[in-house]
């Protein structure tokens, strides 16, 4: 592919996680963020900061710091330590799923050697392979429904065009133009598509997805660590080293990444033993209509497409239901809890009420009640299900409405799992 060169001005994000103030009598830690830890065992962690984290072959753990004091925990019983941050500057989306925010630079993104180079806020200026970028993100719509849809689009890449090996232009009309890129500069875009090259302006395009002939097979380790940052960038590192003041982090990228430990607000564990439902595929579904609109179940999304919100906090895996319905799981393996918390998502603007259920069956078919939850409104604070799964085989979560029939009743199954 021909070099790229003068790519626009990005411009920057506003915060969706306020950050916390410092400890008392602590440099250091003047940026760092006071967030709840998730445990698997045991109450939340309340307003923590994040003092270290290791991730190799030898040792997985997390420690953090609150008024109660210090606590480390191996990353098997850590669910989630603050939340992710919407993205709102044009991504560059990472083969492996990440994403890397750019930043406002004099400095143009440009194609060199095979290499993307661009200028990020927490890593610098950067060179990532083009066999592991999927594509560009240059205008996010300001809908988060839209926002997800582009975002999935650009993963997907010239697939949606029905083609097999081209870079596909999505316009913000809605037109997309599958072909190859033979240049970027002075804020336009050419690309030959159909025997025909057009030059289109950067402010009419919403994103790029590279041609997925590029990408690589990847080799991703089933264990990594999503860390977030406020400007929306999103690393799944399969190593990680800190200490109170730098993390290292070791991805897909070919250089390893550096960053101050203060900067992080999010972390997830992926591939330590617990299973998200949403990994798995359904071995039943069905949405019982109110009136004449069927619904179906999202996996990391709400029951709309846009992203999973409660609370002001995004998650990152979860189920989206609307009411009335019931989704039933096959577990291969032996667990010992179901966990999850429960809203109604945040873009219903307060509103829409359901009861949820959880029932288990051993194998013999005969399902057992384990949970029934009070009335779930919304606006209200996440409802914690922590339910015995022994002997279990089977798990059925039904959503019914409440409040005036099944209005907006949006609700998230949020990081919906089971554990050993």
């Amino acid at each position: 592919m021909n070099t790229l060169s003068h790519f626009r001005r990005f411009v920057a994000i506003a915060l969706l996680v306020p950050l916390g103030t410092a400890w008392a009598g602590e440099p250091g830690w003047a940026q760092a963020a006071r967030l709840d830890v998730v445990r698997v065992d045991g109450e939340p962690i309340k307003a923590a900061t994040l003092q270290s984290i290791t991730l190799t072959e030898d040792e997985s753990t997390a420690s953090f710091r609150n008024e109660q004091g210090d606590t480390t925990m191996p990353l098997t019983r850590l669910v989630r330590w603050g939340h992710v941050a919407s993205p709102q500057v044009p991504l560059l989306l990472l083969a492996d799923g990440g994403r890397l925010a750019a930043t406002e630079t004099l400095q143009p993104l440009r194609i060199e050697e095979d290499q993307l180079r661009a200028d990020t806020a927490m890593f610098g200026e950067l060179a990532v392979p083009l066999e592991m970028l999927r594509g560009v993100a240059l205008n996010l719509p300001v809908d988060p429904r839209r926002r997800r849809a582009l975002l999935e689009s650009i993963q997907q890449g010239d697939q949606q065009a029905g083609n097999i090996s081209t870079d596909l232009l999505m316009l913000r009309n809605g037109d997309e133009l599958a072909g190859t890129i033979i240049g970027w500069e002075d804020d336009a875009i050419e690309i030959v598509a159909a025997g025909r090259t057009s030059r289109i302006e950067v402010e009419q395009v919403a994103g790029v997805s590279f041609n997925p002939a590029l990408t690589q097979k990847l080799d991703v380790s089933p264990r990594r660590v999503a860390v977030g940052f406020a400007d929306g960038t999103l690393i799944l590192s399969q190593r990680l080293s800190a200490d109170r003041n730098d993390l290292q982090l070791a991805s897909l990228l070919p250089s390893g990444l550096s960053v101050k430990l203060d900067k992080v607000i999010f972390l997830q564990p992926f591939g330590f033993g617990t299973v998200y439902l949403s990994e798995l595929e359904a071995a039943g579904y069905k949405h019982v209509p109110f009136l004449d609109l069927d619904w179906d179940y999202r996996r990391d999304a709400n029951v709309t497409g846009g992203p999973l919100v409660a609370g002001g906090g995004q998650y990152l895996k979860g189920l989206g239901m609307h009411s009335p319905a019931r989704i039933t799981y096959r577990l291969e393996g032996e667990f010992s809890r179901f966990q999850a918390s429960l809203a109604i998502d945040d873009s219903t603007d307060n509103r829409g009420s359901v009861i949820c259920r959880v029932y288990i069956d051993d194998g013999s078919g005969a399902w057992k009640p384990v949970f029934t939850s009070n009335v779930i409104r919304g606006g209200q604070s996440p409802t914690a299900v922590d339910v015995d799964m022994s002997g279990a085989r089977q798990i059925s979560l039904l959503v019914d409405h409440a409040d005036r029939g099944d209005q907006l009743d949006h609700l998230n199954w949020l990081d919906a799992r089971v554990v050993p």
